[in-house]
C-alpha cells in the first residue's frame, strides 16, 4: 500500500522498505532498496554526504540484513528467527545478545543453526522457523531452511 505512495525523501525510507521486502521474500525489491540505502554514504545518493554520514541509515542497513533477510526479532517471551535467504546468497551469519543470551545465527543453503555461546548468562527461548526451543548456554538449535 505505502510503497507507491512514498517519495523516499528520508535516508531511512529505503532501509525500512528493504526490511519489509526481504521479510516478504521479494528479493529483487529488497536488493534494490538495500543498495539505495547503502548508497546514502557510499554514492552520496541524497547529495548531502559532505555534511556527515547517515548514521540512522547505517542502522537500517544492519536491520535489512538481520531483521529482513535474517528474520530475527524479539516476539513476546521468545526470540524469533525466520530467515529469508536470497537465492544467490550462500550464507548469512550474525551474532546477537538478548536477555542474557549471546548467540550466533548462521543461515546457509538448506539449514539455519542458532548457537548460544558457552559463556552466555542465560538460555535462549527461541522460535526457530516455527518451532520452539530453549537453547542452553553452549547448546544449539537447527532447522531446515525451505
Amino acid at each position: 500500500y505505502y510503497e507507491p505512495r512514498t517519495i523516499h525523501a528520508s535516508s531511512l525510507s529505503h532501509g525500512v522498505h528493504g526490511v519489509l521486502a526481504a521479510r516478504l521474500g521479494m528479493f529483487e525489491r529488497a536488493d534494490a532498496y538495500c543498495r539505495r540505502s547503502l548508497g546514502m554514504d557510499l554514492r552520496d545518493e541524497m547529495g548531502n554526504a559532505a555534511a556527515g554520514v547517515h548514521m540512522a541509515a547505517n542502522g537500517m542497513n544492519w536491520s535489512v540484513m538481520v531483521r529482513g533477510y535474517g528474520g530475527a526479532r524479539p516476539a513476546g517471551d521468545r526470540f524469533l528467527v525466520e530467515p529469508r535467504l536470497p537465492p544467490r546468497w550462500s550464507r548469512l551469519a550474525f551474532r546477537l545478545k538478548w536477555r542474557g543470551a549471546d548467540f550466533l545465527v548462521d543461515v546457509r543453503r538448506g539449514e539455519v543453526v542458532v548457537s548460544n555461546a558457552p559463556s552466555a548468562g542465560a538460555a535462549l527461548p527461541l522460535r526457530l522457523c516455527g518451532r520452539d526451543a530453549d537453547v542452553p548456554p553452549g547448546g544449539e538449535a537447527r532447522a531446515p531452511l525451505g
